[in-house]
């Protein structure tokens, strides 16, 4: 019952074909999308000013990369039903979804147990700190997995040594810078400070290369140029150089999944 549809040719003409889909088959209940692909479809349906009365979807799930508020919200007013946020991994399978309108992931203890620790140790988060995900697999009779580190960030309302619930889950580790000042910014953060530049800016990566540098690669809706270099070295601090380049397209990784963040520094 899966229609499968290929992001990594993911052009207009696609996405033109797969929005005439969804308004002519009714059938069509559910879409299960990556993050990142969802936000392409969200703006290029914005952009002919669709409506929930167009489509016949229930839920819409995001899954494999990052789902940000802006992006939920949207597919919400668009389609008119629930985005639901589920998270799971190629090694785990599906460990949580978040519920209809809300947040927050429900974690699948009925079949993981998950801690969230501390990064530079392993030593328990306290409720509402940022931690390092790690689960341990109850029910895996092929490969048991035990306290093992997803690589993936996230914070809770509960304690680190018993967590049901994940108020944000932040992203990938690998995927994350430290400022100056030893703040640690995820794509989830980058998003929220990238977020006033939305009419302007279609699309952004942020790459740190071997050497601590920044290089802020955006795709312009128009000819405005908004001072991006300033908001990153005030987010960051001085100690790098920084340099924006436009650019006509990012393209995605092999597996299909976009990333806001790329660290290829190992300092």
């Amino acid at each position: 019952n899966f229609i499968p549809v290929d992001v990594n040719t993911f052009d207009s003409q696609a996405k033109e074909n797969l929005r005439q889909r969804l308004k002519k088959d009714k059938k069509i209940t559910a879409l299960i999308s990556y993050g990142s692909a969802l936000e392409d479809l969200l703006r290029f349906l914005e952009k002919n000013s669709d409506s929930s009365s167009m489509f016949n979807l229930k839920v819409v799930v995001s899954c494999s990369d990052t789902l940000k508020p802006e992006v939920k919200a949207l597919g919400e007013k668009i389609f008119g039903c629930p985005v639901i946020n589920r998270y799971s991994n190629e090694e785990c399978g599906i460990m949580g979804y978040s519920q209809p309108y809300s947040d927050e992931i429900v974690l699948n203890i009925a079949s993981y147990h998950f801690e969230l620790l501390n990064i530079e140790n392993d030593e328990p988060v306290k409720p509402g700190e940022l931690g390092r995900l790690v689960v341990t697999d109850l029910f895996n009779k092929a490969m048991p997995l035990i306290r093992y580190d997803t690589g993936d960030l996230a914070i809770s309302d509960d304690s680190g040594e018993n967590v049901k619930t994940i108020k944000t889950l932040v992203g990938r580790i690998a995927d994350s810078l430290l400022t100056d000042s030893g703040i640690l910014i995820s794509g989830v953060t980058l998003s929220s400070y990238m977020q006033s530049y939305s009419e302007s800016i279609e699309k952004y990566q942020l790459l740190c290369n071997e050497k601590n540098d920044l290089v802020m690669s955006v795709v312009m809706k128009g000819d405005d140029t908004p001072d991006i270099k300033k908001m990153l070295t005030e987010l960051f601090g001085t100690s790098r150089k920084i340099e924006v380049v436009k650019v006509d397209d990012i393209p995605l990784e092999k597996n299909g999944k976009f990333k806001q963040i790329i660290n290829k520094y190992r300092g």
